[in-house]
């Protein structure tokens, strides 16, 4: 029998996680709507980060091109999900492995998307975790490859988790300062 080992990359609400004792994701207080605008002859647009942030009612305010977008959206592409996040001190502190089960993604450092770095800091786990139990032969080597994985990445993710908050944070208009900083911690 080969070894065996769990690797939980389920998310943000991560079954795995909670097993091992991660500290639940925090609600940001904000929400993203996603979708697919069809543009068949494509849509002019510069291949730029477009962002619109605001307070209370959007519709009069949104820029045309935005509602051009939502005009052109199927219904069925549509998402809308509260942002969460893990803090960065409970990815420092949080027991990420026990024996041969771990987590990767958004199961270990959940984020808000204002970097869009979830994604690749997730590609950036396998790779590590990869290497860390690429000569694992036996159940203690796992172990042992599993250790190093979390301790590989715990500050990493943390400082990418910080970074994300506070571009979300500077960005922000609403709430104050003081109150979304605690919020972090």
């Amino acid at each position: 029998m080969g070894l065996q080992a769990v690797i939980g990359c389920d998310g943000v609400h991560s079954v795995v996680a909670q097993w091992l004792g991660l500290a639940a994701p925090r609600g940001t207080g904000r929400s993203a709507i996603r979708g697919l605008g069809f543009f068949p002859d494509g849509h002019g647009y510069e291949m730029a980060i477009q962002q619109f942030i605001s307070t209370g009612d959007l519709a009069p305010d949104f820029p045309p091109e935005f509602k051009e977008v939502v005009r052109r959206s199927d219904l069925s592409t549509l998402s809308w999900v509260t942002l969460h996040f893990r803090s960065p001190w409970s990815v420092l502190v949080c027991p990420a492995r026990r024996g041969c089960v771990t987590v990767a993604g958004d199961a270990f450092h959940p984020m808000t998307p204002d970097l869009g770095q979830g994604g690749g800091i997730a590609l950036e786990d396998a790779v590590v975790l990869a290497r860390c139990l690429a000569r694992a032969g036996s159940a203690r080597e796992t172990e042992e490859g599993m250790a190093q994985y979390v301790a590989a990445r715990r500050w990493r993710a943390a400082a990418v988790i910080m970074a994300s908050f506070f571009s979300g944070f500077v960005q922000q208009a609403s709430g104050g300062p003081l109150t979304r900083l605690v919020k972090l911690i």
